[in-house]
This record gives structure tokens, C-alpha cells and sequence, in this order.
């Protein structure tokens, strides 16, 4: 029974794709703060619609970055703290100022390509529950 349950559980995760890595491990107000200056380059507007899609796009629809966010057990925490050190002093120099997409994308582009390095180091998961939820 217990099997059952677990099994079950590891499919609607697995089906379940909206808590991706960032939103997962990174608070969402943090996020927020983070776009709050993203610059459409094109229409010369600020635009935190277009910055979350890019960090959906870059963090929580990859498949790279799934891929090395599936850490053994107890190694969660670990994920966390890699994605926090990447993200955290992009939203801290960002911080009420405003930036142009390029910007935005070429930061986070190398956040994603750091994370994607270091957590790939730490051991690979055995089961079907990765930490950030896809």
C-alpha cells in the first residue's frame, strides 16, 4: 500500500509542472524584485511580465537545468543554496534600478550555465521525487 501511495505521488510531480527549480527554492518576492527593472529594449518600457518569462524560459523549463537539480536524497538543500548564490546578487544589484533585457538575459544566461555546472557535481538521484517539483 505504502509503494502505491509513494508511486502515486511520484507521478502527479512528475505531471506537476508549475513549481519549477526557481520558484521552488527562490522566493517569489525575490523574483519580483529581481524584474522589477527589466527594460523592453524595442518599446523602451518596463515589462516584469517579460523578466518572469525569461526566468521560466532560463530556470524552470529547462531541461538542463532539471536534469542537474535531480540530486540524491538530502541533497536538496544543496540545490538550494547553489541557485541562491546565482540569483540572489543579480536581485541585489538589480535592486530598484532598471537594466535592458540583454542585460537581463545575459546575467541569468550565466546564472543558469553556473547552476547547471555546480549542481551537476552533486550525487544523482536513484527515485522519481527531484527536489524542484517537474
Amino acid at each position: 500500500m505504502l509503494k502505491l501511495i509513494l508511486c502515486l505521488v511520484c507521478v502527479s510531480v512528475t505531471v506537476n509542472l508549475s513549481l519549477g527549480c526557481l520558484w521552488c527554492f527562490i522566493d517569489q518576492d525575490d523574483c519580483t524584485r529581481l524584474c522589477w527593472g527589466h527594460i523592453l529594449e524595442e518599446e523602451d518600457i518596463r515589462n516584469i511580465e517579460s523578466c518572469i518569462e525569461l526566468l521560466d524560459q532560463l530556470f524552470n523549463f529547462d531541461e538542463a537545468v532539471y536534469q542537474a537539480a535531480r540530486v540524491g536524497r538530502g541533497y536538496d538543500q544543496a540545490v538550494k543554496d547553489i541557485l541562491t548564490r546565482e540569483i540572489m546578487p543579480i536581485v541585489e544589484e538589480f535592486d530598484g534600478k532598471t537594466h535592458s533585457e540583454t542585460v537581463y538575459k545575459v546575467r541569468l544566461k550565466a546564472a543558469q550555465e553556473n547552476f547547471i555546472a555546480q549542481a551537476s557535481q552533486l550525487p544523482r538521484a536513484s527515485g522519481c521525487l527531484p527536489p524542484c517539483g517537474k
